[in-house]
This record gives structure tokens, C-alpha cells and sequence, in this order.
């Protein structure tokens, strides 16, 4: 992933320009009930043994913005993923199955 930073002494850009053959799967949710853009979701990843877990941030401090897109590394593994989104205390979903190197969309239900 690359990052932009920007602060008083101006803006930065620091790419990533690594080749790997990492898989990865990237998230992305929208939210009916509580928020459209589901800031405060929970998303848990499942791969196997392993777990991902991110939630969905609008920013931290002042003038910072975190992507609505939630980003995981999966390593070499092709294995198939689980996907378990909470929006709120009684909105959930899970998804099972779902193929890495992909962009889900998920819409709170």
C-alpha cells in the first residue's frame, strides 16, 4: 500500500513499488442503518488459523483522513476466507468461502 502524509512542512507521498505474489483481499462496506459509510464496523478475516481483524475508521488527530477500503495481507496463502462484519450491536453478516485478491462489497442488511 502506499501512503500519503501531509503536515506543516508539506505533502509526502511514499510508494510502494514491491513485487511479491501475496494475497490479499480488500473490504469495503456500506452501511444502511447506522452510518453509509459503516465508520465504527468491525470486520474479522479468516484464513484458516489466522485472523484479521480491522474496523472501520473516518480519521485519528486533526486533519487525517484512514481509507473506508480495508486492506489485508494474506501472505502466500490461497486458502478460502471467511468474512464476519459487524455494524452494530444487532447488524452482522458473514460471508463464507470467498476467494483472496478480490475487492468485497458488503451492504449492512
Amino acid at each position: 500500500m502506499d501512503l500519503v502524509v501531509g503536515s506543516g512542512s508539506g505533502l509526502h507521498l511514499f510508494r510502494n513499488d514491491t513485487k511479491n505474489e501475496n494475497n490479499w483481499l480488500k473490504v469495503k462496506l456500506i452501511g444502511t442503518k447506522h452510518n453509509a459509510s459503516a465508520i465504527g464496523a468491525r470486520i474479522t478475516v479468516i484464513q484458516g488459523r489466522k485472523r484479521y481483524i480491522r474496523e472501520v475508521e473516518a480519521g485519528k488527530g486533526t486533519t487525517s483522513q484512514n481509507s473506508l477500503i480495508q486492506h489485508f495481507g494474506l501472505g502466500n496463502s490461497k486458502a478460502p476466507i471467511t468474512v464476519e462484519v459487524r455494524f452494530g450491536k444487532d447488524s452482522h453478516i458473514t460471508l463464507k468461502n470467498v476467494q483472496p485478491n478480490q475487492m468485497l462489497i458488503v451492504t449492512e442488511p
